[in-house]
């Protein structure tokens, strides 16, 4: 070793199964900071010493300077951050690689309102990286070690760097099966001798055992099977403990919404390298019941709309969902949608959908949709499926009526078949504050259908082929602003293209769950946008007021009931979301230019826990 030791001390630590990697990084490197500090404040003069002790008061504007010139750092930061006291100027300095800094005095100008406070310091030279000693089981895993860590002699030593350098190692063994692996910094030393001055490293590497997950562990009550906990965390069971992390584990069980709690997972190892893992969970109700009722203004006195929706999740421990859905909208149409999703099918990230949806519109046509869905779920964040559905239009006495010499609603069958992918990354599934779910469906197919129309004088039944695409489209990103403050951020896309176009072909648009401040199902078309912005005001956990601005946009082609038309749709209004002893309840008034604030439509929902 060359070059003058100013000093050498060990540093140890014990390994923590709960949170290991907190204690083989972040402490590892504050221990690091550590050493070096306690090696320059000894070499402090006595009076900085009692200024640093003397000056640790939280009252007025600290400003920084360096070797005599006031720096613009500390005014650029947020006032959570800012610096209180010398001390805490002179670790930041520290820690960012002037480690020989030291606190030449203290000055207060006190004629300044609010007090000011400058600290000067002698920050001294940059120090970089000397050499370094890497202690491991053998001299393969020392050398890959060494390139994991990435750290060149001669470049300079923050303790970020030295962080993410630790962290990495331990992210490749994680990997690997070894959650208990440590990369200890066993020592330090200086050369100030050196031209920068040079810190030299020793970090000792133990692997630890190469764990295996023998079994999870949940408490006595809990609903919910270990495996599709596993499943949910990107473990497996019987298989190497690879890319172990408590807190992406316990924040993926939180996003799922079938736990109320989710606390610390706890490891436990047996002696034969199996890995026990309890976490301390509580179930959410089995279901919810959803029940969504408006209020639509007219001239005969106004109108009640609604839907309801039964909701029974995690159905046998296995995280699958069951769905249904009635819904009645203006003008006796009736809507009814059952859906069944598996995420796991046979313990496997595959993901199965089986979706069934009715539509009656009073007389004039009945609307059947059968549909299945295959795919993959390789993240619980996101998921593939290939797509095929049945489609099956009915008409009724008032469809087959002849309108502009052809019949209104023809009689059809359709077969699609696509592509779908989900994503959902949330922090909180029922008032979130930050993250992004979205979801596309990309189809296409085949529809023949059978019409009555008139020519010249004579009416003639036809039947044809039609091919037709479909693209369906949802997406909500959720941006932080202010404490408790947050824009929500949203996009809803319908899209048709066919050889012709039928009513039973066409999108609908408004109401509470499309477009707010318009009657539900108030448009149809063969495209159908609509963007929203909301700016949300979070009160508690579950409650949160907001101010919402919708916009739609809806293309109308031209068929036996609809000409062709285009349409901008703006949309505003206010609303409410807050908690209950019997549920979640959910108030918005909404509003378009067009009309008076008394025609506002009001909309209130109450989602039940059963």
């Amino acid at each position: 070793m060359t070059g003058s030791q100013i000093g050498r001390r060990r540093l140890k630590m014990r390994t923590a199964l709960q949170d290991h990697r907190l204690y083989s990084t972040r402490r590892a490197v504050l221990l690091f900071v550590l050493g070096t500090v306690l090696l320059q404040v000894s070499a402090l003069p006595c009076n900085a010493q009692d200024e640093l002790s003397a000056a640790a008061d939280t009252t007025g504007t600290w400003f920084l300077v360096v070797d005599g010139d006031t720096t613009a750092w500390t005014n650029a930061i947020s006032d959570a951050e800012r610096p209180k006291s010398p001390a805490d100027i002179l670790s930041s300095v520290r820690t960012s690689g002037y480690y020989s800094a030291r606190l030449d005095s203290v000055t207060e100008d006190t004629t300044a309102s609010p007090q000011q406070r400058y600290v000067h310091i002698h920050r001294g030279p940059e120090v970089v990286l000397g050499p370094l000693q890497v202690d491991a089981p053998d001299s393969i895993l020392a050398e890959d070690t060494r390139a994991l860590l990435d750290l060149q002699r001669g470049e300079p030593l923050s303790t970020s760097n030295l962080k993410a350098a630790i962290d990495k190692v331990l992210t490749a063994f994680e990997g690997e099966g070894y959650p208990l692996a440590e990369v200890r910094i066993d020592s330090v030393w200086m050369n100030e001798m050196a031209d920068p001055p040079e810190m030299g490293l020793g970090l000792e590497v133990r692997p630890g055992p190469r764990l295996w997950l023998k079994r999870v562990v949940l408490p006595p009550e809990t609903r919910t099977s270990p495996r599709f906990v596993a499943r949910r965390g990107g473990l497996q069971l019987g298989e190497p403990l690879r890319d172990y992390d408590p807190g992406r584990l316990r924040s993926a069980l939180q996003q799922t919404g079938l736990f109320d709690r989710v606390g610390p997972p706890e490891l436990r190892v047996d002696a034969d390298g199996g890995a026990t893992l309890f976490i301390p969970v509580r179930d959410v109700s089995p279901g919810t019941f959803d029940l969504v009722v408006g209020y639509l203004p007219g001239t005969d006195g106004g109108q009640l709309v609604g839907n309801g929706r039964l909701a029974l999740r995690n159905v046998f421990g296995g995280g699958r969902r069951l769905t249904l859905r009635l819904d009645r909208r203006p003008g006796q149409v009736s809507m009814l949608d059952v859906q069944a999703v598996d995420p796991y099918v046979a313990g496997r990230p595959i993901r199965t959908e089986v979706a069934f949806s009715g539509e009656q519109r009073d007389s004039t046509y009945g609307h059947r949709r059968y549909r299945l869905a295959l795919g993959l779920n390789p993240k619980p964040t996101w998921s593939v499926s290939v797509t095929g559905s049945r489609e099956v239009v009915r008409p009724g006495q008032g469809g087959t009526a002849i309108v502009r010499n052809e019949q209104q609603i023809p009689r059809s069958s359709a077969y699609f078949y696509g592509i779908s992918v989900t994503l959902e990354r949330l922090d909180d599934p029922v008032n979130p504050r930050r993250g992004v779910e979205a979801s596309a469906r990309l189809e296409q197919g085949r529809k023949r259908r059978s019409l009555r129309r008139v020519v010249a004088g004579d009416t003639l039944t036809e039947s044809e082929t039609l091919r037709q695409e479909r693209v369906l489209g949802s997406a909500r990103l959720y941006l932080p602003t202010f404490s408790r403050q947050l824009f929500a951020l949203g996009a809803d896309a319908h899209l048709l293209r066919s050889d012709a176009y039928d009513e039973s072909d066409l999108f609908r648009l408004g109401g509470a769950q499309s477009l707010r401040g318009y009657d539900e199902d108030r448009y149809a078309g063969r495209i159908t946008l609509r963007g929203l912005v909301e700016y949300r005001v979070q009160l508690d956990p579950v409650s949160y007021a907001f101010a919402f601005a919708d916009l739609g946009f809806v293309e109308t082609p031209a068929t036996a009931e609809f000409v062709e038309r285009r349409r901008v749709l703006p949309g505003y209004g206010i609303g409410l979301q807050f908690g209950t002893p019997l549920g979640v309840v959910l108030l918005s008034y909404a509003l378009q230019p067009e009309e008076s604030p008394a025609r506002g439509r009001i909309h209130i929902g109450l989602s039940l826990g059963l």
